[in-house]
């Protein structure tokens, strides 16, 4: 596990781990990068690789590591299927990264297996639609 993940309190540390477990294991390629010094915002930003140099990112997440919940995935493409609505237009600076959604949701306090199987489909879209831009 990343030291930034490590230092997360539960749950977020479990939902922060499958997120990046499921993103290496299925995209082999990608490159994971995160700040080098976190006092209290973590970051990770996953992209991939492109033949030019360099790489494209396609989806990040941003988290504080002092709070037990509450981490907000960014995405740089709107999904196609998104039936529960999840994502909304980042109004940040973040414009490589324009997609965001909250976990857990409104009136939940952790995220279910469901919940993150929901969340690996609107990121599999992203990296979909971003790599066959690239």
């Amino acid at each position: 596990m990343i030291a930034s993940i490590e230092k997360c309190r539960e749950p977020l540390r479990t939902v922060l781990s499958a997120l990046h477990s499921w993103v290496m294991t299925t995209y082999p390629d990608t490159v994971m990068s995160q700040p080098d010094s976190m006092d209290k915002d973590g970051w990770l930003h996953y992209a991939i690789p492109v033949a030019q140099g360099g790489s494209r990112p396609f989806a990040g997440a941003r988290f504080r590591l002092d709070k037990p919940m509450g981490v907000t995935v960014l995405l740089a493409a709107k999904p196609e299927r998104d039936p529960l609505e999840w994502v909304h237009a980042d109004m940040g600076k973040l414009r490589k990264l324009g997609f965001a959604l909250g976990l857990p949701r409104p009136f939940e306090k952790d995220v279910s297996e469901e919940g993150l199987r929901y969340l690996f489909d609107l990121v599999a879209q992203a990296h979909t639609a971003i790599s066959g831009s690239a």
